[in-house]
This record gives structure tokens, sequence and C-alpha cells, in this order.
């Protein structure tokens, strides 16, 4: 009887060690909810849609590959905080992979958003193409030049044209359709990718603008272009996901390391369009001295068999926080970023958002391009210039702003403002002015947030400007 007493307390304490040793493993995404996922270089398509044998898997992740894309094309697969992987002591994770041919998929482990993060670890598994199978991937391997895991991952990243043996990227690509199911692993929680001071208000919203002269990324003012994905693999930061800050108005969140890249389905032309903008929410409560935002934009000229030809960018310094700030630039007023110094815009592919590495939390919303056209207010549009206005400082402003404009000779002279409707909002100046630069302040302590134009009339010589009230 005591031996048998001491027999159990002996497998007892054995299971216990085990248990300590080696956590039991759990399915970390089972894509019944929706992720954050995302397609990149070239992939046809990611999406979550229904079990392809309906043998249920629910809903599984279904990735599309494309001959026109480069060979490391794949997908991501953003973790929620609470589904995040530990690979500490037990470095495998298995994942249910369906495909109707031989294929070798990588997959890949990476911390985003967090102070401590892992190193990445990759793996490659062989499918025999014989419909649903379990990989077992173990991440100890360093495939494509990687680390072996150690730590929290809340990203895993698939690649469906790896070789057999983990060393290379087969050519010619191999096509096909791949789905994976039931992420599963040691599950853990990884830190740092929330963000404090999010906004609780809309970006303002954008002005109307003639279709032909607006080229979207990413608004709910306009129709979008078709994007790859928000955040490149080789991004250093993450994108947490798409919050709905008022109803039906959603922004990007974004959690920066050093640069946010984004990945369009094509390139286009800008060459006829002259501004660049996008509205920016730095959550963090203090930034760093010197903080900046700043936006390059990618020239491909040789789509699709070239890669970047240029580049060009600008700089964004960030001051305020917790409020929606507007960049809004001209794009001949971007510096070349390539040695070859060309300013060429001619089939942007890519844009790379890049922070000084002293902000992390970052909302984004209204990113497009547009062409400034001769705007029209009762009917005025603009003239050939016979004086010189200069954009109104500070711009975004609250409550106040000034502006100023050069008159090569004296003579009448009307400064308005309106508004987005075309409804006069203020007179600032209205009466004779002599010759020689004149500064008019703007008081809008009794307006609302929003896109105000303001208009300069001196002769036969009309000119229109915009400027943003944020309050």
């Amino acid at each position: 009887m005591k031996t048998t007493i001491l027999t159990t307390i002996l497998t007892f304490a054995l299971l216990a060690i085990a248990n300590l040793a080696f956590a039991q493993q759990e399915v970390v995404q089972d894509f019944e909810s929706s992720p954050t996922i995302a397609g990149f270089e070239g992939l046809e398509s990611a999406a979550i849609v229904p079990d392809p044998e309906t043998s249920g898997n629910g809903q599984v992740f279904e990735l599309v590959t494309s001959v026109d894309g480069n060979p490391w094309q794949g997908a991501e697969v953003v973790l929620a905080d609470d589904s995040a992987l530990e690979l500490t002591s037990d470095l495998t994770v298995s994942v249910d992979v369906w495909s109707d041919v031989a294929f070798s998929p990588m997959a890949k482990v990476e911390t985003t958003g967090s102070a401590d993060a892992a190193p990445a670890a990759a793996n490659t598994q062989n499918h025999s193409g014989s419909g649903w199978e379990n990989l077992t991937f173990t991440f100890n391997t360093g495939d494509d030049g990687t680390a072996t895991a150690s730590g929290i991952y809340n990203k895993v990243v698939f690649f469906p044209n790896r070789s057999a043996d983990g060393t290379a990227w087969n050519d010619p690509i191999i096509v096909g359709t791949f789905y994976f199911d039931n992420i599963t692993g040691v599950k853990g929680t990884v830190g740092g990718t929330s963000a404090g001071n999010a906004p609780a208000i809309a970006a303002p919203a954008p002005p109307s603008r003639d279709a032909a002269n607006v080229i979207s990324v990413f608004s709910d003012a306009y129709t979008n272009i078709d994007v790859t994905t928000f955040q490149t693999s080789w991004s250093q930061g993450s994108l947490v996901g798409d919050l709905e800050v008022e109803t039906g108005d959603f922004a990007k969140q974004y959690n920066f390391g050093n640069f946010i890249g984004i990945q369009l389905g094509s390139g286009f032309d800008l060459t006829d369009f002259t501004h660049m903008h996008f509205d920016y929410w730095v959550a963090d409560e203090s930034v760093g001295d010197g903080a900046v935002l700043n936006p390059k934009l990618s020239n491909h000229a040789n789509l699709p068999t070239e890669g970047e030809t240029n580049a060009i960018g600008s700089v964004n310094t960030v001051s305020t926080v917790g409020e929606w700030v507007s960049f809004d630039v001209a794009l001949d007023d971007f510096t070349s970023e390539s040695a070859n110094g060309l300013l060429d815009r001619e089939n942007i592919y890519q844009i790379i958002l890049t922070t000084s590495g002293t902000i992390a939390d970052v909302y984004i919303d209204n990113l497009y391009f547009y062409n400034q056209t001769a705007t029209s207010i009762d009917g005025v549009d603009e003239s050939p210039n016979s004086f010189t206005l200069n954009q109104n400082y500070p711009n975004p402003f609250n409550p106040t702003t000034s502006i100023t404009y050069n008159l090569p000779a004296s003579g009448e002279v009307t400064l308005e403002v309106f508004n987005v409707t075309g409804q006069q909002v203020a007179t600032l100046v209205n009466g004779v002015k002599t010759a020689g630069s004149h500064t008019a302040t703007f008081d809008a302590s009794n307006l609302s947030s929003g896109v105000y134009m303001y208009r300069l009339s001196s002769g036969n010589s009309v000119q229109i400007r915009k400027m943003l009230l944020i309050k």
C-alpha cells in the first residue's frame, strides 16, 4: 500500500516538473475572429475565407500566389495581445495547412510594437499536396538569416514559395491557393502595443474634389486605390489595426519602431499632381526633441522588371501630441533621397513613413494626393499672379493664424475667408493697401474645427489657399 502511495506521489511530482518545463500548447489563432492580415511583395491575395473542403475547420487563412510577384511574396497575421506565442522552452508551433500541390511553406515569427522585441525566427516544412496536413515548425533553424526564437511573438508570417531545404526561393514561383488554420503553441502575452492617448474625434474631413484630381490611399472621404499591404514585411514597426474613431470613420493605428512601408497594388503617376496630404495623431504623451514623421515616395519607373528608380521625401517635424495634425505639402517641395538626385514621380509604388525613433503610437487618416486646380468661390477663379500670397502660418492653427501677402503696387485689396461649402465667414481686408508686404490676422475663436479657404483679390488677380483649424 505504501509503495502504491509513493508511486502515485512520484508520478504527480514528475508531471508537475514536466508541466513546469513545457507549458501546455493551445490554439492561439483559429481565424474565427478577424485578426489583422496583409499580403505583400506581389501576392495575388490574402483573405479569411470558409474551409475549402468544409471539413470542420470553419474560417481559414487563404493565400493565393502570383507569377508576377516577388519570389518571397507572402502574408502576415498580427495576433491579438492576449493571443501571442511564447517561444522560450518550447520552440514548436503547429499549423493546419491545406494544399493540392506539393510546396514548402516557411513560417516566420516576429514581435512588433513592443519595447522588448524578440529576435525574428523562421523555419520551413514540406507539404505533400494531399489536402489538410498538420505541420510542426520548430524555430531553432534560423532559416532566411534569422535567429533561434526566444521570447514572446505577436506576428506570424507565411511564405509559400520557399525551397524544400529552406535555403532559397523557388524559381519559377509555385502557383497555387494555400490555406492555413489553427496556429497552435504555448500562449503568451506581449505588451506595449496599445496607445495611451488615442483620438476620440475623427480627423478633419477632406474637401470635396473632382475624382480625377485625387489619388486616395486611405480615406473615408474618397474612393481608395488598391493597396497590397499597409505594413510591409520589411517595416520596422507594426500596424495594430483600424480604429473606428467615430461611427463609420476609421484611422490606421501604428506602433512605430523606425519606419512603416505601405505597398500599393500598382504604381501610379504623380507627375501632374501637386500635393500630398495625410492627417496624423501622435498618441505619446511626450516626444523627443527633433522628432519627425517624414514621408518618402518610392518611384519604380520600370515595374515589374526593376525595383526602385529613385525616391523623394519631405521633412515633417512633430511637436504636437494628442491632436490631429495635417501634413499638406506641395510635391514640388519634396527633395531627392537618391544618389542619382532624380525627382521623378511617374510610378510611385511604395510610401514609407519614417520616424526618428522617439515616437511610437501614431494614427494616420486621409492619406491622399491631389491636384490643386483653380478653386472657385462665388464664381471667381484663380487668375494670373499680380501679387505674392504666402501660405498662412501656423497651419494647422488654433485659434489664430497670420496671412501675409506682398503687393507690387498700391490698390484695392480684399481678403476673405470661406468654409468648404463656400459660405463667407470673415473679411480680413477690404480697402486700399500700399505697395509692399502686409500681414492680416485671422481669429477663428468662434468657428468649429475644419478646412477653410482664404481668398485674396487685387485688381484682376485672385489667389486662394487652404488652411486647417483644429480645436
